[in-house]
């Protein structure tokens, strides 16, 4: 944890970037989280380099940046691509100026950023290499391979991990000790601590207070919260003719991960647009809630079920009932249709429950006849019509606009027609529209 420079002991949790002078490649400079700078001379350029190289080696939480520079980890606060000049690495540090090195290209400084983000989170999570740790004035948890690596004098404002036995300890000034974080709960923080670092479950800011017990820090870095994942079905039919009736709709949520979710559950509630129309309280190993709505159904109608839970945090799901106008198909010996036609013909062709003016229509026979598709105008106009090998047929068609009477609501509804223009005959034709 210390540094011996020019006859005197520097304490390394002090320094944020140790680098060969730049204009007297001879000096070191050591700077510090303060502002400060201490130099330290040698004969020549690669005597210096190699003291870079002899800390690198006896002390892991500095890192080599390439450019005869030592990063020290601790203030990294995160690695980017410099945005003004992206052949640039940047370490932005949580005190002093950003630490830049150039790269030959922008590809190098992308695949690096990868690769030093993944090793940096590595080390918070106590998984790299070496002994180092993290921490800092402000508090946080500092990991150490033993507790024997722990600083010859500690922080009362920072927790220390020694990852051979992954016990924990904190220091007290008034013995000048490390005092175990006993494992019966009994033992508190005596401060609060805001983390500067990723701890476990913990992200960078979790605020742990002054008289929390060691079981309930335990928790809070240890386990992270498993909210519930639902999902839902809704029994009615997506889309229906208008003029039909549906009658009711079975409506389910089902929580996916139930027996493991670790917030509390509250409730679940069932919707009709913005009606609540049903609650039930949740019942703990019960994952399926189901509600029947039994009422008719006859316009345009969203169902939703939603659960309620961690106080009042809403995870919900939407199911749609809608209706729509028919599109009609089939073979007709009659160019000219007007409304009194289209309405019978209506009644005698094929028939298609769709929110689309989009048609596949396979298999078709004609004896001196006519292919004709109805739909409504509502829809928009065709922009396209091809046969099976997919030739365009739109210029073989009459676009009509007719008022067709619904056969079953009696509605006057303005439709497309769009018919063939000259009869032919075969089998197994094929006509897509578009």
């Amino acid at each position: 944890m210390f540094l011996s420079v020019n006859n005197n002991i520097l304490n390394e949790k002090r320094i944020t970037t140790i680098e060969v002078d730049r204009d007297t490649p001879s000096e070191v400079n050591y700077l510090f989280s303060d502002g400060g700078i201490v130099k330290e001379r040698f004969k020549n350029h690669i005597e210096s380099v190699k003291k870079l190289q002899i800390i690198v080696e006896a002390h892991h939480h500095f890192w080599e940046t390439g450019d005869e520079r030592l990063v020290n980890i601790i203030y990294i606060e995160d690695i980017v691509q410099d945005k003004i000049n992206p052949k640039r690495l940047m370490y932005i540090l949580y005190k002093g100026a950003p630490v830049k090195v150039l790269y030959n290209s922008e590809a190098d400084v992308k695949a690096e950023v990868g690769e030093l983000k993944k090793k940096l989170e590595d080390l918070r999570h106590g998984t790299g290499s070496g002994s180092g740790g993290t921490g800092s004035d402000d508090g946080g948890l500092i990991q150490m391979a033993t507790a024997s690596d722990f600083p010859l004098i500690g922080e009362e404002n920072c927790i220390y991990l020694a990852r051979d036995t992954e016990k924990m300890y904190y220091w007290d000034d008034d013995s000048e000790s490390y005092n175990p974080m006993e494992s019966d709960g009994t033992t508190i923080l005596e401060k609060d601590i805001t983390s500067n670092v990723v701890c476990g479950a913990a992200n960078i800011g979790t605020f742990f207070e002054e008289g929390m017990t060691f079981t309930e820090f335990a928790e809070k870095i240890l386990r992270k919260d498993i909210t519930p994942i639902i999902s839902s079905s809704f029994s009615a039919n997506v889309l229906n003719e208008v003029g039909t009736i549906v009658n009711g709709c079975r409506m389910t949520l089902k929580i996916n991960n139930e027996s493991s979710v670790t917030v509390p559950i509250n409730e679940v509630k069932f919707y009709n647009g913005n009606n609540l129309v049903h609650t039930m309280n949740y019942v703990k190993g019960k994952s399926e809630y189901i509600y029947e709505y039994t009422n008719k159904i006859t316009t345009d109608t969203t169902f939703k079920v939603e659960l309620i839970y961690n106080g009042n945090i809403k995870s919900s799901h939407t199911g749609k009932v809608e209706f729509v106008y028919a599109s009609y198909y089939g073979a007709t010996s009659t160019a000219n249709i007007d409304d009194a036609l289209a309405t019978t013909l209506a009644s005698t062709f094929a028939k298609s429950i769709k929110k689309t003016k989009a048609l596949t229509w396979e298999n078709i026979m004609l004896n001196d006849a006519r292919f004709c598709y109805m739909y409504p105008k509502s829809f928009g106009a065709l922009t396209s019509i091809k046969d099976g090998n997919g030739f365009s047929q739109i210029d073989g068609y009459t676009k009509l606009e007719v008022n067709l009477t619904s056969p079953i609501t009696g509605d006057v509804v303005p439709y497309y027609v769009y018919v063939l223009t000259d009869a032919t005959t075969g089998t197994n034709f094929k006509q897509i529209y578009g």
